[in-house]
């Protein structure tokens, strides 16, 4: 026992000073009255003589002393040091990947992790700070470190199971190494059934104690782990589909397959597994106009991640394009001729009374707005304005200079591009020049508040461009450019992997529904977003809303096509790894526990007893 503000003590002089009041004797002074018959009571008071009377001991009187005595202590900071435990830090790091989802045992793999981390948090010695780390998709802290024991366990609670693979083993394994960096006696826990691979940290783990704490059984799985689809190479009306299906067990296992087109099913085929092997299914005649093409494997096992996959096949959306223009056939042809675009066409002067916000991008013919556009723009023979000022015409100017290294130019050859005039004009700060004529630029480039610009400062018909083969190249170029990325066009993506999803002119939010009725409503910000929670794996929907209306809808697959995660078997090449050196002493100090607190509580109790007994009368 120590004091830690021993000074305090010097508080506990008000005690003599409370006894000092109750030994004083009450001063009265002489009065004439006309009898004492009244004043009997107090006869003995006025019979007083002395300064000082006899100590009578109270109720109050000893709860006040109580009183004191206990804020003196409570002041010195009274409390008790002993050593810290060895263990000053651990780091617990549950598997959340796809084979953790398997029921081989009740309820599940990942359930039994959990359990078994609530069991180490529990054990874990007062003083010991830990952290929690999530390995599923990717590696994160989901509690920092903490001496808060409560706190890891309502990070546990928030957890769940992924189908994403279980590669961020190494990658938390790296975390929990940085964390525990230079001190002694730390400990890294991994749950988990071992389906991964085997990590590199796992080989250099000097002063890190490794306990690996193992769930699961041996089970047997059967997964989808391929499938694509192909045109029917023969010209044939339906298309062909392709899927191999794998026995992750040790007995042949005999299965069935059904295959679904838009929620119709096609075809149920029977599926002869060898143990420890695979089988190639081929289905022809699946219906090309078909959006979503589902296999399934009818017979229930350990994990239902892997046994439906999904394919999802759809167009483009189509991208609106407004033409600026008094007439340009040669452009208005190119730019139609491009899968997913959309042109409209209006006149300069009619454009004034457009309304821009539904369309993606912008082509000025003839035309330059008052002010930068305020969407993606092509601007071709510029008139002048403000931003891009005009001070002369050059004649027949030769084309000494294009940067073939940008995107926009790639595979354009432009040596034998003639040019009758062209306009000379100064550049906004925002963009530099694509194509130039001795120092004057023909053609410029640039982005201006999140909107990308290009221009040509000459006219295409008054120019042998539109007749050449470089002129369908380039407007195919740019046009990759100033459009907005649609969703990312795979069949279906792996869990985990982000889907780019367009956004339409417009749209204010955005709608995703997911597998396991999952529900997200995203407000965009610009022309496309990357959609990241896809750690499921079945079929995902994006609706885009303009107010309380839908505009478009788009759907994507994802699915765990993992044979590492779909053998659930157990792993036996994971032992525990104990490599860590003993504390040193400067490591291990005291842990000091005050009692201040525990006394203040005692003084409130107190305080309420002496101010009922003094009113109690």
């Amino acid at each position: 026992m120590m004091l830690l503000a021993p000074l305090a003590l010097l508080f506990g002089l008000s005690i003599p000073v409370l006894l000092t009041f109750y030994l004083l004797k009450v001063r009265q002074s002489e009065r004439e009255v006309s009898s004492t018959l009244l004043w009997e009571i107090l006869r003995r008071d006025l019979a007083a003589h002395e300064p000082w009377q006899r100590l009578r001991w109270s109720v109050l009187l000893v709860l006040q002393l109580l009183l004191l005595t206990l804020l003196t202590l409570a002041l010195a900071r009274p409390a008790s040091q002993r050593p810290a435990p060895a263990n000053r830090f651990a780091a617990l790091i549950i598997d959340t990947s796809a084979s953790m989802a398997a029921t081989d045992v009740t309820p599940r793999r990942f359930d039994q992790a959990v359990a078994a981390a609530h069991q180490v948090i529990a054990q874990l010695p007062d003083g010991t700070s830990a952290a929690l780390i999530e390995a599923g998709s990717t590696a994160r802290v989901v509690v920092p470190e903490t001496l808060d024991h409560g706190a890891l366990d309502q990070g546990l609670a928030g957890l769940q199971p992924t189908d994403t693979t279980g590669d961020s083993i190494a990658a938390a394994l790296g975390i929990a190494r940085a964390l525990a960096r230079g001190r002694g006696g730390a400990t890294v826990h991994l749950f988990s059934d071992g389906a991964f691979p085997h990590p590199s940290e796992w080989d250099d783990l000097t002063g890190l104690n490794v306990r690996f704490h193992p769930v699961g059984t041996a089970a047997a799985n059967q997964a989808i782990v391929a499938m694509a689809m192909r045109p029917d190479p023969t010209g044939g009306t339906g298309d062909q589909l392709f899927a191999r299906i794998e026995n992750f067990g040790d007995a042949a296992v005999q299965t069935s397959a059904t295959l679904r087109a838009d929620g119709t099913t096609i075809e149920t085929r029977p599926v002869d597994l060898p143990a420890n092997g695979t089988a190639q299914l081929f289905f022809l005649n699946v219906p090309s106009n078909a959006k979503v093409i589902q296999l399934q494997l009818d017979q229930p096992d350990a994990l239902a991640a892997d046994n439906t996959a999904t394919l999802v096949r759809s167009m483009p959306p189509t991208v609106p394009v407004l033409m600026v223009t008094r007439g340009n056939l040669f452009l208005q042809k190119a730019l139609q001729a491009l899968p997913g675009i959309s042109v409209y066409q209006v006149t300069p002067r009619g454009f004034t009374s457009i309304d821009t916000s539904t369309y993606a991008v912008l082509v000025f013919d003839g035309y330059t707005p008052d002010q930068p556009p305020n969407k993606n723009a092509l601007i071709i023979n510029p008139t002048d304005a403000s931003w891009l000022p005009l001070h002369q015409v050059v004649r027949d100017p030769p084309i000494t200079l294009w940067r073939s290294d940008d995107p926009t130019l790639a595979f354009v050859d432009l040596s034998s591009i003639r040019i009758a005039r062209a306009s000379e004009v100064t550049l906004p700060d925002w963009a530099h020049p694509l194509i130039e004529s001795n120092g004057i630029p023909l053609g410029f480039i640039g982005q201006n508040n999140g909107q990308r610009v290009i221009g040509l400062t000459f006219d295409l018909q008054q120019s042998n461009l539109p007749l050449s083969a470089s002129f369908p190249i380039f407007i195919s170029n740019v046009m990759q450019f100033l459009v907005p990325p649609s969703v990312a066009r795979q069949d279906s993506l792996m869990p985990g992997s982000p889907a780019v999803i367009q956004i339409r002119p417009g749209v204010d939010r955005v709608v995703v529904q997911g597998p396991a009725n999952q529900h997200w409503e995203i407000h965009p910000s610009g022309s496309s977003l990357s959609f990241t929670q896809t750690s499921l794996a079945g079929l995902y929907q994006a609706t885009e809303y303009i107010g309380s209306q839908s505009v478009a809808t788009q759907q994507f697959a994802v699915n765990m096509f993992s044979p590492s995660e779909s053998d659930l078997r157990p792993r036996a090449n994971l032992v525990d790894h104990d490599s860590a050196s003993a504390p040193t002493p400067a490591e291990q100090r005291p842990i000091i526990h005050e009692y201040a607190p525990w006394l203040l509580l005692l003084v409130v109790p107190l305080m309420l007893g002496e101010w009922w007994w003094f009113h109690r009368r």
